[in-house]
């Protein structure tokens, strides 16, 4: 890295000496001659400023013990820079003694400090004007960014919007879901008959008038016990019995069958297994 470093140095030495020889001759020309010599020092100066730029970094990349010394030769370079800047600049505007002498006469000093104020003035109005560019440069941006950054917010705001409104729908159906789930239970529990244990058992015969639980005891064409007793009972009482003998039996027979309950518990002794 030092050997790179000491390169540039030479490089910045013989530039430098070319540019001082160049700035002394530039006041004793006149014309295109002095035109083309001052495009040409000024076309080096910009070498030498590179020249400079690759010496700082340079100095980045040499370790952090040996960085001081370079960094105060770097210094002194610049510190060369800037006096060759300003002498280039006065000698852009002097003239040679005998032009001087021959053009202004007395006021020769006088008039070419005038030159080199107006010569400041024009410099520091340049600098202002590419600061006043940089600077609107940097509003426009800004200004972009504000519009990208207020675009996204409306946006969002769009999206929040219609998350708030699916939400709002959301919240209606489930309150009708609600209103119809409770409606169905209330329903369901007026239409529901009382517990099972709320129902008075039925009689073993009430079970029997209503054909549910049959006995164990069949006949060969299978009819059970009961039925058969029944069944003879009824053909001995139709033979004996009168009119009104019949009516009362018609009676007690729908009066055994509406003893039947819709919904009863059963007594398993009286189930056939």
């Amino acid at each position: 890295m030092s050997s790179d470093f000491e390169a540039y140095e030479q490089d910045f030495g013989t530039a430098t000496a070319e540019v001082t020889n160049k700035i002394g001759r530039i006041p004793k020309l006149s014309g295109e001659e002095k035109t083309q010599l001052v495009l040409n020092v000024d076309k080096q100066l910009e070498e030498v400023r590179e020249l400079l730029e690759q010496m700082d970094l340079e100095v980045r990349e040499i370790p952090i013990q040996s960085r001081a010394m370079y960094n105060s030769r770097l210094k002194s370079y610049k510190q060369e820079m800037e006096k060759l800047e300003k002498d280039f600049k006065r000698s852009r505007i002097a003239y040679s003694d005998e032009v001087r002498n021959e053009l202004l006469g007395d006021d020769a000093s006088s008039s070419e400090n005038q030159r080199a104020h107006l010569l400041d003035n024009t410099e520091k109005l340049e600098r202002s004007s590419r600061r006043l560019e940089a600077g609107y440069q940097i509003a426009v941006e800004t200004e972009q960014v504000g519009q990208e950054v207020l675009a996204n917010l409306h946006t969002d705001r769009e999206k929040i919007q219609r998350a708030r409104e699916r939400l709002r729908e959301t919240d209606a159906n489930l309150g009708k879901s609600s209103r119809i789930l409770t409606g169905m239970l209330r329903s369901q529990n007026i239409a529901s008959p009382p517990p099972p244990h709320h129902i008075p058992p039925c009689s073993p015969n009430e079970y029997l008038s209503a054909g549910i639980v049959k006995d164990k005891q069949r006949g060969p064409n299978g009819e059970d016990e009961n039925s058969r007793r029944r069944r003879v009972d009824g053909a001995v009482m139709s033979l004996t019995s009168t009119p009104k003998e019949e009516k009362k039996e018609e009676e007690k027979k729908e009066t055994n069958v509406c003893c039947v309950r819709p919904l009863f518990q059963v007594d398993p002794q009286f189930v056939r297994g």
